[in-house]
């Protein structure tokens, strides 16, 4: 879940973003800094309906289906240059 407040690092629920992607995490490992590096495998868009937060998130919602934000033009030549 992602937050719609630059510069938050402890967010709230109330700044979550409700619609988002369900992702897969595929690798988590320490890095250099001191952070976490984590591969996210994208899966399906999702409505978060609700968000609770105890010493970590939990979320419910529902999976949504996709939506091209692009005209059929674009959305070929994006197709054209994976192909490539």
């Amino acid at each position: 879940v992602s937050n719609n407040a630059d510069g938050i690092e402890d967010p709230t629920t109330e700044v979550l973003s409700r619609i988002g992607v369900l992702c897969t995490i595929s690798d988590a490992r320490p890095s250099k800094n001191g952070g976490l590096k984590v591969v996210l495998h994208a899966e399906e868009r999702f409505h978060l309906r609700r968000v609770e937060r105890d010493s970590f998130f939990t979320a419910s919602g529902e999976l949504l289906p996709d939506r091209p934000d692009a005209d059929e033009g674009t959305l070929r030549s994006l197709r054209d240059s994976l192909q490539t």
